[in-house]
This record gives structure tokens, sequence and C-alpha cells, in this order.
């Protein structure tokens, strides 16, 4: 189980907590954490640099957005069973990536997860 740090509708955090809902992941979000105080702090700041959201679950300190939905999501909030890549293939890839079917490459295929997330936070908040 992990701790996510951010203030009151925070949109990047939100994602996070729609990511981890979708894929089972146990986020516990940071009671005690106050904007503008808690992340001014020398520990915040030596771990996170004082960015939020932050996340951390064990050894592992995350403060970017994405990094942290991806870090508590699962094989289908990061693209379906085979990653995002062609055919499920694996293996080495070189510097652009491996390109599936339509030259996209798998972080391509994330982020259209995390934009259809997006969405669906979107809806639910204005509906």
């Amino acid at each position: 189980m992990g701790k996510l740090y951010s203030y009151a509708d925070n949109f990047r955090a939100d994602k996070i907590k729609a990511v981890a809902a979708i894929s089972g992941y146990k986020l516990e979000i940071a009671s005690d954490y106050v904007h503008g105080v808690t992340n001014k702090t020398a520990e915040f700041e030596s771990k996170f640099f004082g960015k939020v959201p932050a996340f951390e679950d064990g050894s592992t300190a995350l403060c970017n957005d994405n990094a942290i939905a991806h870090f508590v999501g699962n094989e289908q909030t990061r693209g379906g069973a085979n990653g995002g890549t062609e055919n499920g293939r694996r293996g080495r890839q070189g510097r652009r990536g491996r390109r599936g079917r339509r030259g996209r490459s798998e972080l391509a295929f994330t982020s259209d997860i995390l934009k259809k997330v997006e969405l669906l936070l979107l809806r639910s908040c204005c509906s």
C-alpha cells in the first residue's frame, strides 16, 4: 500500500486515484498533508522536491502524476494485457521504443488510457 500526498481537488491526484481504483491498488491518502506547509518541509523537499502529487511506497518515492499512475496501475491501465505492444511481443527496445500497428509507442497507449480516465472523471464531476 502506498501513500499519496496532495491537496483537495487536484486533478492530477484524481487521475492517480482513478487508476488505483481500476487496478485495485490500495492507496492511502495523506490526511495530515497541508499544501504550502507540508511540501515546504526539508524532509518533503528531499524526497519529492516539494512537488505534488507525491507518492511513496516503501523505498519508492515518486513526484510525477504519470509515473505514479503507472506505478499503481496494472496491465489494463497500462494499455492492455500485452502492454500495448503488437501481438504481445516484448523484448529489448530501441531508442524510440517498439511501435504498434499504427506506429504508436507503448507510451501513447498508456497516454490514451490516462485520457480516458480523465474523461471519466470529468463526466462524473460534471453530471
